[in-house]
């Protein structure tokens, strides 16, 4: 116990002065926006990615979904022939 006394009253810490403090903060702020600008910048490349990706997939959902708009009674034919359009394309 006396040990850490004496290690105790030999450290002696100093505050830190009011410009290293406003540097710090200055140089936290800077590095965190810096990081904030760069995640926004993926993040909105990604979403027109999305956006372009989605319209694709809806061009091709509606190929797909209309051979159920097809009558009941259409032949194998136009069915294969709907479907060779679309593998073609």
């Amino acid at each position: 116990m006396e040990f850490l006394l004496a290690l105790h009253s030999t450290q002696v810490l100093k505050k830190p002065s009011t410009k290293i403090k406003v540097i710090s903060i200055a140089l936290m702020t800077l590095f965190y926006r810096s990081k904030l600008y760069w995640i926004l910048e993926i993040l909105q490349s990604d979403i027109v990615k999305y956006d372009q990706d989605m319209v694709a997939f809806s061009v091709l959902e509606e190929k797909a979904l209309g051979l159920y708009s097809l009558h009941q009674s259409a032949s194998d034919e136009i069915y294969l022939e709907r479907n060779r359009n679309q593998w073609n394309s």
